[in-house]
């Protein structure tokens, strides 16, 4: 039940934050080309502690979901309790975490420690960019990432397989380096690696990181993907297929601005505990990222819903809505989206025409579980 109510959170809480972006490091054993955290990587940060992850708890809304960001999250030694204090004292129902594979008895570590304690589902993204090794460790500029990648995924899915609170992705991101081979790539994922889901959308530009990317290629992929290749609920192909089509028209510029509610439904905390509405406007792709700073959790006392009664914030959440953007960034994108009475009964139709209809299962299965 309380994972229902979470899910509804978006359409129920039109005004009030229901999903947060928590960047708990700017530290990565990786400089993907791609990287939209690039400009940030390695500098002196003071990540929110798992005690001030604590104090806001008592003045956070029961949240749809978190995600933590980084850098890589795994470098954290104490990511376990962070992930487990968002899900139990947050009351988040789903704790989002992605990783590039490295890290492997980290990533057992997080799997072990969730699933013996944490209420909520935990989401593991593993981070792929081509099915071929030697391209992979040039592309993220690490030797041995793709051999160590799967080698972290067979034994988090061994690890994973006593705790259905737990789904294991593989995410990647669609760009100009390996858009010729993507279709191949895809196949790679669902039939032979062991994760539950494959979630992938194009590179977004930011900085002088400018891709010219096959849009036409990319949506026929997102096509055959949701075919023959995606698992989910009705309700969830639904969203998500819809979602990536109607970024895809804003990437595409054949659409409007999306009304945003950034600031409002979502927010983003750097890893110095500054909040933002959003990454592209803030934290950390803002040319002008001062103008958007809503201010800091710390000097809010932890408080988050009294922060953003300031009157900065405030200001923040209406030039969000006076200058409209053609947002770049899925997690926003969708949020907006959600919270719209129309898009709310397409997706019930859309939905509804999944459920009358079956698809082939062509992913490799996670280890069963030992009774």
């Amino acid at each position: 039940m309380t994972r229902i109510l979470s899910d509804l959170a978006p359409i129920l809480f039109r005004h009030r934050l229901t999903e947060m972006t928590v960047f708990v490091t700017a530290a990565c054993n990786m400089t993907c080309d791609h990287c939209f955290v690039i400009d940030e990587l390695n500098k002196k940060s003071s990540p929110l502690t798992v005690e001030e992850l604590k104090k806001m708890a008592p003045h956070i809304p029961a949240m749809q979901r978190v995600h933590v960001s980084g850098g890589e999250p795994m470098i954290r030694q104490d990511l376990p309790e962070i992930a487990v204090t968002l899900s139990n004292d947050w009351n988040a129902g789903y704790v989002c975490v992605p990783t590039n594979g490295w890290y492997t008895k980290q990533t057992i570590n997080l799997i072990e420690h969730f699933g013996q304690h944490g209420k909520g589902h935990l989401r593991l993204f593993f981070s792929i960019s081509s099915p071929h090794a030697e391209d992979m460790d040039e592309f993220v500029h690490k030797k041995g990432a793709f051999v160590r990648w799967r080698e972290t995924v067979k034994q988090a899915a061994e690890a994973a397989k006593k705790y259905p609170n737990i789904t294991l992705l593989a995410v990647s991101v669609y760009t100009d380096h390996n858009q010729h081979f993507f279709p191949e790539l895809v196949k790679f994922v669902l039939e032979e690696t062991e994760v539950d889901e494959f979630s992938f959308h194009p590179a977004r530009s930011h900085g002088t990181y400018r891709p010219t990317l096959d849009l036409v290629n990319y949506r026929k992929v997102l096509d055959e993907y949701f075919r023959s290749g995606y698992q989910g609920s009705p309700m969830m192909r639904a969203y998500r297929q819809m979602l990536r089509e109607e970024h895809l028209k804003i990437l595409a510029k054949e659409d409007e601005a999306v009304a945003c509610n950034a600031g409002v439904l979502r927010v983003v905390v750097d890893p110095n505990g500054n909040v933002y509405p959003c990454e592209m406007r803030g934290f950390p792709n803002g040319d002008d990222r001062e103008s958007w700073h809503m201010g800091n959790i710390r000097d809010a006392d932890f408080d988050m819903p009294a922060l953003l009664k300031s009157e900065r914030a405030r200001a923040v959440v209406d030039r969000v809505a006076d200058e409209g953007c053609l947002c770049r960034h899925e997690l926003d994108t969708g949020a907006a989206l959600i919270s719209q009475p129309k898009f709310q009964v397409r997706l019930l139709a859309r939905a509804a025409k999944h459920a009358m209809r079956s698809y082939p299962d062509v992913r490799k299965k996670r280890p069963a579980a030992v009774a």
